[in-house]
C-alpha cells in the first residue's frame, strides 16, 4: 500500500463464526480502506454493516462483468448493508474473492459515508467475475466507530484474511 496506508487492525477467519468485527477504530485519519482476501466465492456473500446498524440505511449500485454473460448493472436501495461481493454472481465453485472498499470521510459527524468496492474473483473453474460497487450509509450522519464483516451463508474460513487500513490524506 501508498505511504499514506496505515494498517490498523488484520484478523482472519475463525472457522466457527460468520462475523468479524474491527472496533476501536481511531477517528485520526481521513478515509478506511478495508481488505478482504481469500474468500470461498461460492460458500458466502461478504456484507458491511457500520456501527452495528442492520437497519434499512444502505444504497449501492453494482456493476459486474464476467467471462460469459458480459458487463451488466443493478441498484438495490434500501438495503441492510453495504455487500462487497454477491455469491450468485460469482456463482462457481473454488473461486476465490478479493474485495478492497474504501469507506470515505468515515470520521465526519455531518455527512453520509460513501464507500467504494472493487472485488475480483479468480481461480477455480467458469467464468472469473470483477464488480463495481458503489455504496452509500445514509444513516443518522456519525462517526464510524465499528465495522462488522459478515457472511450470509456460511461461517469464515481460516483462509480469510480482513484488513483494515487508515488513510492519513486522501
Amino acid at each position: 500500500m501508498p505511504g499514506t496506508y496505515e494498517p490498523l487492525a488484520t484478523t482472519t477467519g475463525t472457522g466457527s463464526s460468520t462475523t468479524v468485527t474491527f472496533t476501536t477504530i481511531p477517528q485520526t485519519y481521513t478515509d478506511l480502506v478495508l481488505v478482504c482476501s481469500d474468500i470461498n466465492a461460492q460458500t458466502t456473500d461478504i456484507g458491511v454493516r457500520f456501527n452495528n446498524d442492520s437497519g434499512s440505511n444502505y444504497g449501492r449500485v453494482v456493476a459486474f462483468a464476467d467471462l460469459s454473460g458480459g458487463p451488466q448493472t443493478f441498484r438495490n436501495a434500501p438495503g441492510n448493508a453495504v455487500y462487497t461481493t454477491y455469491r450468485d454472481l460469482a456463482s462457481t465453485s473454488d473461486k476465490l474473492v478479493f474485495a478492497v472498499t474504501h469507506i470515505m470521510s468515515y470520521s465526519n459527524t455531518t455527512t453520509v459515508k460513501p464507500c467504494f468496492t472493487r472485488t475480483q474473483t479468480v481461480g477455480g473453474v467458469g467464468p472469473i467475475t470483477t464488480m463495481m460497487i458503489g455504496s452509500t450509509w445514509f444513516a443518522t450522519p456519525a462517526a464510524i466507530t465499528r465495522i462488522d464483516i459478515f457472511s450470509t451463508l456460511n461461517n469464515f474460513s481460516t483462509t480469510c484474511k480482513f484488513t483494515l487500513y487508515g488513510i492519513k490524506a486522501a
